[in-house]
């Protein structure tokens, strides 16, 4: 869908947003992998003390 003609104020509005969205994304990526690798840790120590 091809848009064409944004006023300057709605294009920056648009690339405000998408960088927005774009951090957010960054951000949630990263709150997953630390959450995985915390698991990861509490797995390895869980097999130490059965072990």
């Amino acid at each position: 869908m091809q848009e064409t003609d944004l006023s300057p104020i709605e294009r920056a509005r648009r690339q405000y947003v998408d960088m927005i969205l774009r951090v957010e994304f960054v951000r949630a990526d990263e709150l997953l992998r630390r959450q995985r690798e915390s698991l990861i840790d509490a797995d390895c120590d869980a097999e130490v003390w059965e072990g």
